[in-house]
């Protein structure tokens, strides 16, 4: 049976088979544990490192650590809340206590279903606390991540079906699941994106938040329907795309305040989504993680190139990104939501940059699993390190006649990365040459002393 096909209630009817099937010797109500302690939950066989999984979730038991009291659902990685609410900007609610029975073996069960929410939320807020600790950034988390649960509505109108991370409460929000299949809450790929977003917050978030370029929220927090998803990846603006990049050939594009907002929001959201789907991506190894538990994206956030509906690995132009900004909306609200929706179709594409960079890295290095993902986190939070230093620089003066695409935010990456061979290198300029600025002016030229192992991006005819 697929663990994710039948949602919440047949979730139970599992936890409910596993403990009276599997042949082991159950105590009562187990009373509460502390520190390391064994607990079956259900995450990928790719976290777990369960060789065996048939199914992209499975029962896997693991080592929950640092945990100060089990029952009462706290630890050093995480704290969980029920029926929360935001008082003067700050998070209250109920603590949820998790029941437990525990085998002969030592392994704690969960026996409801917000049982096995706190359990297997702890895990990958363990996984996730801990690799953000062993990177190379200031500003670290340092006390346990808030994670809210069977709550309503937290100041956004989306009272069910999202997840999202709250810069302001500093918690990763998970609102009610009616959908039907895997939920949210167990989804370790979507908790992977969302905990991405809390480091973003920290470096980028916070460092522009006092600028009025990027004054426009950004409502990370807002989950925009599967047909506007659609409806935007599907729309053609080719004919205004067209008349733009005709338009910049001849110089830069003068744009009003209003504008220059609309386009840094879309830009900044943009690489937050798509550096979260990444994240999501290396966590779980599974390029469509969130249609697990919301079908309707495999045809939008599937981190592949027919998904995404383009032939090569390319992001949006500067053309594409003024012609979203251009288009006339109703209201406030309504352009918010237009740009949302956009904000989705190039992080997917930014995802699917490093998602293909970091596969072509693993291949032509020959590298492992756990090396390649060492490697490109430490290389991703870089990148997101950069933003946070360059984006504040971004002034509305400057910003109303030259605008930093997309590509020139991947330029400043690609230029400052190490890059090994010419496949790699190929890779790299092929994607920058889908920039105008950039088509055909690109060349991979051998580098140092080690000619036949490094290499960089040079214009034509200048090295």
């Amino acid at each position: 049976m697929k663990l994710w096909v039948q949602g919440a209630a047949i979730l139970l009817l599992l936890v409910g088979g596993s403990i009276a099937g599997c042949g082991k010797s159950f105590k009562g109500d187990a009373d509460s544990a502390s520190g390391r302690i064994k607990v079956q939950i259900i995450a990928p066989g790719s976290v777990t490192n369960d060789t065996a999984a048939t199914t992209p979730y499975s029962f896997a038991v693991v080592d929950l650590l640092d945990v100060y009291d089990l029952v009462s659902s706290s630890g050093k990685y995480a704290q969980f809340y029920t029926r929360a609410s935001r008082v003067e900007g700050h998070l209250l609610g109920t603590q949820p206590r998790g029941q437990f029975l525990k085998s002969k073996e030592g392994t704690f069960v969960p026996k409801n279903f917000l049982t096995q929410q706190i359990a297997t939320l702890y895990y990958h807020a363990q996984n996730l606390v801990r690799l953000e600790t062993s990177l190379d950034f200031d500003s670290k988390r340092n006390k346990p991540l808030k994670i809210v649960l069977d709550t309503p509505v937290l100041n956004t109108k989306q009272n069910e079906n999202n997840a999202f991370f709250d810069g302001d409460l500093d918690a990763i929000v998970f609102l009610k699941y009616s959908e039907g299949n895997l939920p949210l809450s167990l989804n370790g790929g979507v908790f992977a994106h969302e905990y991405f977003h809390s480091i973003f917050d920290k470096l980028v978030i916070r460092a522009v938040k006092n600028s009025d370029v990027f004054s426009i929220p950004i409502a990370i927090n807002k989950l925009i329907n599967s047909k506007t998803l659609d409806d935007v990846k599907n729309k053609d603006l080719s004919e205004q795309v067209k008349k733009l990049t005709v338009k910049l050939a001849e110089g830069p594009v003068t744009l009003d305040a209003d504008n220059v907002k609309w386009y840094y929001s879309l830009l900044i959201k943009g690489f937050n989504e798509g550096l979260a789907d990444y994240w999501g991506w290396q966590y779980v190894n599974d390029s469509a993680f969130i249609a697990h538990s919301l079908p309707q994206t495999i045809t939008t956030r599937k981190l592949d190139l027919k998904s995404q509906n383009i032939e090569t690995l390319q992001l949006l132009s500067e053309a594409e990104m003024l012609s979203i900004v251009y288009q006339v909306s109703e209201s406030d609200e309504e352009k918010l939501d237009l740009v949302n929706a956009y904000s989705y179709l190039l992080g997917a594409r930014v995802a699917l940059f490093f998602k293909t960079y970091s596969e072509t890295v693993q291949r032509e290095r020959g590298l492992s699993d756990t090396e390649v993902k060492k490697n490109m986190n430490q290389t991703v939070i870089n990148f997101v390190k950069s933003l946070a230093k360059s984006l504040p620089q971004i002034t509305m003066a400057s910003a109303q006649t030259e605008l930093k695409s997309p590509y020139a935010l991947m330029y400043d990456f690609i230029t400052a990365q190490e890059i090994k061979n010419q496949n790699e290198c190929n890779l790299l300029r092929l994607f920058l040459e889908n920039d105008p600025n950039w088509s055909n002016k690109l060349e991979c030229v051998a580098s140092g002393q080690s000619s036949s192992s490094q290499f960089k991006l040079a214009t034509k005819g200048v090295q």
